[in-house]
């Protein structure tokens, strides 16, 4: 039986083996179809890639500091908490901003049905996050 330690560490290789695939583009949908099985649903819960534009710690945490369309790999060596604790540093991990289209049209070019596209305006983040729920001018989240 594996042991938590052994999958974290078959998802981090495949991960740092997919960090050039997110880096091309089109590559993505290839990826994505050989995750999925026909028949089995995809439900993708993630924060919208705008919220990824802003640095939530940052001097002004509502003005956008990295492009919508950046990609480059955001590179961060914190250790990631969803509790607002501070775990020092980490390894380095990794992070792409896939426009919202990307991953749409990735979906379709994989052949998948999309049923629904909501947005949320609650946080599904790190705490840091939550600053931008339950404001006048309300930004997608998740």
């Amino acid at each position: 039986m594996k042991s938590l330690q052994d999958y974290a560490r078959a998802n981090r290789g495949a991960w740092d083996a997919s960090v050039p695939l997110h880096a091309q583009g089109p590559e993505w949908q290839a990826m994505l179809q050989g995750v999925t099985t026909p028949g089995v649903a995809l439900v993708i819960y993630e924060t919208l890639p705008v919220l990824e534009m802003i640095d939530t710690q940052g001097a002004d945490p509502f003005t956008p500091e990295t492009s919508y369309f950046c990609k480059q790999p955001q590179i961060d060596t914190a250790a990631i908490t969803y509790d607002g604790s501070d775990a020092g540093e980490g390894s380095a991990s990794y992070g792409f901003i896939l426009a919202l289209g990307e991953i749409v049209s990735a979906c379709a070019g994989a052949e998948l049905v999309i049923e629904r596209l909501t947005g949320h305006p609650h946080c599904n983040r790190e705490v840091e996050c939550q600053q931008y729920q339950q404001r006048t001018a309300q930004l997608p989240l998740c």
